[in-house]
């Protein structure tokens, strides 16, 4: 598959969204080296750093050759730094605003008088995008953005879509032409998203349309595409990740609402029907925050709340026209009251109201432990509970009432983070994080799915459609819980032009999945007489045989090592390298099926586990002359698959369920009163009842990608500044699914085949035997192909490589003042993936 997408993006904004350089995942730094006005550096000068809103300081002490480093700072401010040493004049600086995830330098200069500058924004503002730790690509989204942009769902990931090389649609956001699964959501730096693989996003309760945290709550936020720095990790997509606001010195606290109903809409108006649907969104939410302690411990707590009352979307048996819905209401109307003869409640098929609930629950506290240690705790709870629309769109089947579903989400999160300034030029964060997810789906109706293929005349046009009724087939039996716990430490050490890091980090998945498809059964007919006489063409079922069946639980560790080295090789070039191991272990064990390994040598109840991954990235910042800045890296990303598919594993391995099929006379009767048949009326036909295998390549990895990248920044007259970046991601190994149970003697379908007909581009590979097909104009069947007929497709989850993306992005930015900025970019993005 390929895939070529080309954006533009213009903005003009009170200032512009700024892509960043690398410090730590959830914090900011200051840099820079201390001389006298002589340009000699001045060594044991204290440097002093103040939080202005909270007291909040951090210090440090410059080295022999003048330089200092401060880490694990607050992102955001205002800062106040002044830099003391006996025998010199101090030297203030005020409004020192620092980034999301990169240093900010600065440079100072001590006179024998005290020199007292104000205002550093705007003096700084200047090197903000030619800054020596500048590596890689990422954008920044900062609190005055997050303010000032408009945003129809208050959820920050929306602002992904400032990042050239993103793409946002209903699916989620894809970075660099990549799956959203393979993406990494992290708040402070801590994993916060549906790792399992459900929700759109990666946003834990996303199914039922939930939010993170608040919008209000948000300091930062970026989006990482290369970051050449050994601590970002678990992806091969993008990295995003949003800081939260603190409490200060001052109490404050904020409240909004809204409200609108269907007195605020027009009608609906389509062809000659008109109308007016009942609907209405009341939405809301607050803030407070200020000193516990002044100068030393603050709390920040925030709250929102959405609730959406609407009807399905599409169009409504009895209120829209019968030719676009391909259906005659009185056909339905007597599907209907035949399955209430059978003792059944199909539901309406006129519209009726869905509501969707939304709340999101934020607080945070912040401890100042003396001058060497900082604390943050902080807990979110994300509540959704959605009433899923049941389709009334054209196209495809139109699902009554009973069809619908609610999904049910809760997820809690809890953060404690611990940054410490140690002696001789250490430094160390900690972290802990904790989250569950409590994810299920309740079908509105507990009888079995019944379709039903209703035909009719509407103006003397022949219309034919499937009508659904009962619970929904994924729905009948849904249920996911999913717990993280997430432990990481960095040891920091400045070694004059060195910055060195060594890091650890331990990761522990639990998921406890409940899902049986098609548990309370599934009945097609082909006509109103045949659902009149209880003749049934095709009856389904998934019985589990164990609790893996049913109710599978496993689990994943990870544990890392890390290690890095930043650079200043002169002050116009930077470079930093770095390396990484991560070890997964797969938690749990499947059952063995003999048939298969008697079959087809293949030991279902092997996971793989202890393969390490070896991740290796390198990077640099130019600067040949003022203005002009170039940056480049290469290195390896490692990612995490989606674990839905390790859940089948377990479920989906021929001996802890079976799906039984029975059609025709076999087929059992409806009877919504009784227990859901599980054998047929009479035997199954041959390969009805063929069972689908998946099983894990022992010697399976985590997805890695090689990920190369090219940029140039040219500052021009007037203060414009241009930017151009070239990406290229090759695939080392991405997750792959391959069916082993076919023939190795593969067939060539040629266009006389019907492969130039919309069945493939002319040639692709077949297995089995020609044969003439009988409905499908001159499409070739292809029958038999299997190694073994006792089962259906065995699909093992193995690695392959050849994946690719490429991307060029041009960006223009200016800034106009402090009132008005400028952003305009251009990106072409190409790739192309085997599967």
């Amino acid at each position: 598959m390929a895939t070529l997408a080309m954006s533009f993006t213009g903005l003009a904004i009170l200032s512009a969204p700024i892509p960043l350089a690398a410090q730590g995942i959830s914090t900011a730094g200051l840099r820079g080296r201390v001389v006298d006005q002589a340009g000699e550096p001045v060594e044991a000068a204290l440097v002093t750093l103040e939080h202005t809103e909270t007291g909040a300081t951090n210090t440090a002490v410059t080295t022999p050759d003048g330089r200092y480093s401060l880490r694990g700072l607050r992102p955001g401010g205002p800062y106040t730094m002044t830099v003391t040493r006996i025998g010199l004049g101090d030297h203030t600086r005020e409004d020192i605003e620092l980034l999301l995830g990169r240093f900010v330098t600065l440079d100072v200069t001590l006179f024998p008088e005290a020199v007292v500058i104000e205002g550093i924004e705007v003096e700084a503002r200047q090197d903000i995008e030619f800054d020596p730790g500048r590596i890689g690509i990422s954008t920044l989204v900062t609190a005055d953005l997050i303010e000032q942009l408009p945003t129809v769902t208050r959820n920050f990931v929306d602002f992904a879509a400032l990042s050239p090389l993103s793409r946002t649609s209903e699916e989620g956001v894809s970075v660099a032409g990549t799956n959203f699964r393979f993406n990494t959501l992290n708040v402070d730096g801590a994993l916060n998203q549906d790792v399992f693989g459900l929700s759109t996003d990666n946003i834990a309760g996303g199914r039922a349309g939930g939010r993170v945290i608040p919008l209000e709550a948000v300091e930062q936020f970026q989006v990482l595409v290369a970051p050449f720095d050994v601590r970002q990790s678990g992806f091969t997509g993008g990295a995003m990740n949003a800081v939260t606001r603190s409490g200060t010195n001052t109490f404050e606290t904020s409240a909004f609402g809204f409200y609108r109903n269907d007195a605020m809409v027009g009608a609906l108006v389509i062809g000659d029907v008109a109308t007016e649907p009942t609907l209405s969104t009341a939405h809301g939410g607050f803030t407070a925050g200020g000193p516990i302690l002044r100068d030393r411990a603050h709390f920040f707590v925030a709250g929102e709340w959405e609730q959406i009352r609407e009807p399905p979307n599409g169009f409504h048996v009895g209120e829209s026209e019968a030719f676009r819905l391909s259906l005659v209401p009185d056909s339905v109307a007597r599907m209907q009251s035949l399955l209430q003869g059978f003792g059944a409640d199909p539901g309406t098929a006129r519209s009726f109201t869905l509501e969707n609930t939304i709340f999101n629950l934020f607080a945070r506290f912040d401890w100042e432990m003396g001058d060497r240690h900082d604390a943050m705790l902080r807990y979110s709870l994300a509540s959704a509970d959605d009433d899923a629309d049941p389709n009334r769109l054209p196209g495809d089947l139109y699902e009554l009432s009973s069809s619908g579903s609610r999904i049910h989400a809760r997820s809690h999160s809890a953060v404690f983070q611990l940054f410490s300034s140690l002696p001789a030029g250490f430094s160390n964060e900690f972290a802990l994080n904790l989250q569950h997810l409590d994810d299920s789906e309740t079908a509105s109706s507990t009888l079995p799915q019944v379709e039903v293929t209703l035909e009719g005349t509407v103006d003397d046009v022949i219309v034919r459609r499937d009508v659904r009724s009962g619970a929904g087939y994924f729905a009948q039996d849904n249920g996911l819980r999913q717990r993280v716990i997430q432990v990481a430490n960095n040891l920091s050490y400045d070694a004059g032009r060195h910055s060195l890091l060594l890091g650890l980090s331990g990761t522990r998945f639990d998921f406890d999945r409940r899902y049986v498809p098609g548990a309370f059964g599934s009945y097609q007919f082909e006509n109103l007489e045949e659902l009149a006489q209880n003749e049934p063409d095709r009856y389904e079922i998934t019985i589990p045989l164990t609790d893996d069946g049913s109710n599978p639980n496993f689990g994943v560790q990870e544990f890392s090592i890390y290690v890095q080295d930043e650079f200043a090789a002169s002050e116009r070039l930077t470079l930093r390298a770095g390396a990484r191991v991560d070890l997964p272990f797969f938690l749990g064990r499947p059952a063995a099926n003999p048939a298969l390994d008697s079959a087809l040598q293949i030991d279902t109840s092997q996971l793989p586990g202890g393969n390490p991954t070896l991740s290796l990235r390198a990077g640099l910042n130019w600067r040949p002359v003022d203005g002009t800045q170039i940056r480049a890296g290469s290195g390896v990303f490692t990612g995490r698959p989606a674990f839905a598919w390790l859940a089948n594993a377990f479920q989906n391995n021929g001996v802890a369920a079976r799906t039984l099929v029975c059609r025709g006379g076999s087929a059992p009767a409806y009877d919504p009163t009784g227990p859901a048949p599980t054998v047929c009326a009479g035997r199954p036909r041959p390969a009805q009842s063929a069972t689908v295998i998946n099983y894990f390549d022992p010697d399976f990895l985590f997805p890695q990608d090689l990920r190369t990248m090219v940029a140039l920044d040219q500052r021009l007259p007037g203060g414009i500044v241009i930017s151009g970046s070239l990406i290229y991601n090759y695939a080392l190994q991405q997750v792959f699914i391959e069916n082993v149970n076919l023939r190795g003697n593969r067939i060539v379908g040629e266009a006389q085949d019907g492969y130039s007909l919309g069945y493939g581009f002319a040639r692709r590979q077949v297995f089995g035997t020609p044969t003439l097909g009988h409905f499908r104009g001159n499409e070739v069947l292809w029958e038999g192909g299997r190694r073994t007929d006792r089962f259906g497709p065995v699909l093992k989850i193995t690695n392959k490589g050849e994946n690719f993306t490429y991307a060029a992005t041009f960006e223009l930015r200016k800034d106009f003042g402090e009132t008005l900025g400028v952003r305009g970019g251009f990106s072409l993005t190409r790739s192309s993936d085997l599967q």
